[in-house]
């Protein structure tokens, strides 16, 4: 018996220990011909007394559902994809909990392998309920896992905590895993995470393209907010500490979250109001987040402010709908794929009828109703869901969240990697069934994935770089407004791209600022003006130490010296048969 084997045994003995009577929240099964486990947080919290979960992510709600679009859309409908095979998945709630996330995928890889250690049950088949979902009803604390395929790789998750150890415990067992966002750059280290990668790009590629913009206008000055969930622990030090060290420095630095309140958040703009020469913020995080907060600055009336967004808001259509006054003139750093075929309409057709396989869709949604009273369902008609419903309380779902790309990038990769592998063509695949044992063939399996390029859905070629990390191209976006017969409004218009190889390239010409002031009227972002020649740079001693490498004074140069460069450290001595000139930034003949 290999020793990986013989770690499935003594996970499965333990995992049936562990379970309790409530997978119905946590577990969604589908079978295959191969299958893969996708990861979500749909529940915010988690209690490991009781073992449940509760209050619903419509966000990661809706990144399940791409997991599903891409299973069955770009995957099993597609002709030309894996011919003859099926996928099947294993959708497991993480409940936001390293503990829970982690029983459950050593649920999922035991159910895979059970077939090795077929004397070993803990249900019975008549137990199941339909469509392979587990009835806890009938389990008296058991657990049986029917009609097994080969997983070939895992998704998720969301939060760098969870996605993190479990990079640790999937490379140990050897199981690829793609996460769909992670930002947390030791997951770089191969040595370490030899079958971990992703599809979101790293925190450093966006704090590279986000300190070249900022560069470009010389700015050193900026205040940033980080709009991140209380859950996440990565807290971007390292994105700070970068920007720092390319000697930017923070007016002004804070953090809010989903429980941060409304007075809060109010003495939060007003300091950015009273910033007289930080007009840049750079606001960087969820777009629930963020859309509460410009909200409440719509509301305290703030206006002169230069937003620096990123991708995760900046292509959302209601901070769009905020006041011209407010977030005209944004600048964002977005993916340059900022759309998915045909998947905003199919989110927009799900309904409580049509869309069973995701449990926590109907369940959220119902309990989304009950809390606002209304028990009998009203605002639902024939399984069809107000729009009203959908465009304010279940926005994050409806909405589409440009992270769902990430997904679907994620489901094919490993579709593609387990083609070429097989031998697959156009029109035919091998039977899959000459990888009974998966587990031997992981390896081979893992060189595919690292080599693999494919098309996406939007026609573009996607394909890992040597750490594990995705590829992308950012656009730089710029909200410009615009008057038509309904009024004023925001439209997003490309400016510039920026890319590894090439940095950024920006048509400066095309950009309107906050006020809309044109593209040369630059927002100030600078602690002190530059010295001109005829002055020299000098420490400003009623600065904190930290900051003069931003913040300093400026003094004339002593007669007869002079200094020829901006911000010149110091001013030079003419030499003999000349002086200085009127404004003392050159030397000059002595007249005879």
């Amino acid at each position: 018996m290999s020793r990986l084997l013989k770690v499935i045994l003594v996970l499965f003995l333990f995992t049936c220990k562990m379970i309790s009577c409530s997978l119905l929240e946590t577990h969604n099964k589908r079978n295959g011909d191969a299958q893969i486990v996708g990861i979500f947080s749909n529940s915010i919290n988690f209690d490991p007394s009781t073992n449940q979960c509760s209050n619903y992510s419509f966000l990661n709600i809706q990144l399940t559902q791409a997991f599903i679009y891409a299973i069955d859309e770009l995957v099993n409908n597609n002709p030309d994809l894996l011919p003859g095979i099926k996928l099947g998945w294993q959708i497991i709630n993480s409940c936001s909990s390293v503990q829970h996330a982690t029983t459950m995928l050593t649920t999922a890889i035991t159910s895979s392998e059970l077939q090795k250690f077929n004397q070993y049950s803990c249900f019975q088949s008549s137990e199941i309920g339909q469509n392979n979902t587990f009835n806890p009803s009938s389990s008296e604390g058991k657990i049986y896992w029917s009609n097994t395929s080969p997983i070939i790789g895992v998704i998720g998750d969301y939060f760098d905590y969870i996605t993190t150890l479990l990079a640790t415990y999937t490379s140990s067992l050897r199981y690829a895993q793609i996460s769909y966002f992670s930002f947390n750059p030791t997951l770089d280290n191969r040595r370490l995470f030899p079958y971990f990668f992703r599809t979101s790009f790293s925190g450093m590629m966006l704090g590279r393209a986000i300190y070249d913009f900022i560069n470009k206008f010389q700015w050193n000055w900026i205040s940033i907010i980080f709009a991140v969930s209380n859950s996440v622990r990565y807290d971007f030090q390292q994105f700070s500490s970068f920007l720092q060290q390319k000697n930017i420095c923070f007016a002004y630095q804070n953090r809010i979250n989903e429980e941060t309140t409304t007075n809060d958040i109010i003495n939060v703009i007003r300091v950015i109001k009273n910033q007289p020469r930080s007009k840049v913020v750079l606001l960087f995080g969820r777009e629930d987040i963020v859309y509460r907060f410009l909200k409440q600055a719509e509301n305290q009336n703030l206006t002169g402010i230069t937003w620096i967004g990123t991708y995760s808001w900046i292509i959302s259509t209601r901070i769009r709908k905020l006041k011209p006054s407010l977030i005209g003139g944004a600048v964002g750093i977005s993916v340059a794929r900022h759309s998915l075929n045909n998947f905003t309409s199919y989110l927009n057709h799900l309904d409580l009828c049509n869309n069973l396989q995701n449990p926590w869709f109907i369940q959220a949604v119902r309990d989304k109703l009950n809390e606002l009273g209304d028990v009998n369902n009203d605002n639902i008609t024939n399984c069809s869901i107000d729009s009203r419903l959908k465009e304010h309380l279940l926005a994050n779902f409806y909405n589409f969240d440009f992270t769902s790309i990430f997904v679907t990038d994620a489901v094919l990769a490993l579709a593609h990697a387990l083609h070429h592998q097989l031998g697959c063509n156009q029109t035919f695949c091998p039977a899959i069934d000459q990888f009974n044992d998966f587990d031997r063939h992981r390896t081979s399996y893992l060189q595919f994935l690292r080599n693999i390029k494919f098309k996406t859905s939007n026609k573009e070629y996607f394909q890992f770089q040597s750490n594990g990390a995705s590829n992308y191209n950012f656009d730089v976006i710029n909200y410009q407004p615009v008057i038509d017969s309904s009024g004023s409004k925001i439209i997003p218009v490309k400016v510039g791209s920026w890319n590894q190889h090439s940095n950024l390239k920006l048509d400066t010409e095309k950009i309107v600022w906050n006020t809309g002031n044109v593209w040369h009227q630059v927002p100030l972002a600078r602690c002190s003006d530059n010295c001109q020649p005829g002055s020299y740079l000098t420490n400003n001693p009623n600065i904190s130490l930290k900051y003069q490498k931003c913040c300093w004074l400026c003094k004339i140069c002593q007669p007869q010296t002079i200094s020829s460069e901006i911000n010149s450290p110091k001013c030079v001595q003419c030499i003999n048969f000349t002086k200085a000139n009127l404004n003392q930034s050159d030397c000059i003949d002595l007249e005879v």
